[in-house]
């Protein structure tokens, strides 16, 4: 289970609510509505991320962490997320980058900060980061490999070298 991202506690914090959790992973939050496709003891419900039942414009904040890479249609996953959300919401979604394969076989896409930007360009987007840096991607590499991880002295990067070589991308986005 992956722990809430700092980003998403502040945004949380600061939400009227109601929120959403799409693809929980087993996270919990008082106030914060949490599915996945898998049950869970912590899950408010389970859904299939691709036809959310929930109505239109439900939720003032939608979380996606981890989730995008998972779902077999991102493009539907995102206009769903997206039908779901307020006018003036907001969405938060982590995907992964350079990742290697991770819960096969349901582990479908990578995706790139302007693929994000993409399938979620029905929002205003506010923010693009992202999560993860190189050292750390080498380190999953080689884990998958089955080869010793070497002791790396990764030196200053540039925003843009960061840019290129994060384990995953982050959006920032406000329903117009």
């Amino acid at each position: 289970m992956n722990p809430y991202s700092s980003r998403f506690l502040q945004l949380a914090a600061a939400s009227p609510g109601p929120i959403l959790d799409c693809g929980a992973g087993g996270r919990t939050m008082p106030g914060v509505v949490g599915i996945d496709i898998v049950a869970h003891p912590n899950h408010t419900a389970i859904a299939d991320a691709l036809a959310l039942p929930f109505p239109d414009a439900t939720f003032d904040l939608v979380l996606s962490q981890a989730v995008i890479e998972h779902v077999t249609d991102p493009q539907r996953y995102a206009d769903e997320i997206v039908r779901v959300l307020r006018p003036g919401g907001h969405v938060y979604v982590e995907g992964a980058f350079l990742q290697p394969v991770h819960q096969a076989p349901a582990h479908f896409f990578n995706v790139t900060a302007f693929g994000l930007a993409h399938v979620f360009r029905a929002l205003d987007v506010l923010e693009q980061g992202t999560v993860g840096d190189f050292a750390e991607m080498v380190a999953w590499i080689c884990r998958e490999a089955g080869v010793p991880v070497p002791a790396l002295e990764v030196p200053a990067m540039s925003d843009l070298q960061r840019w290129n070589t994060a384990s995953g991308v982050t959006l920032l986005g406000r329903k117009p």
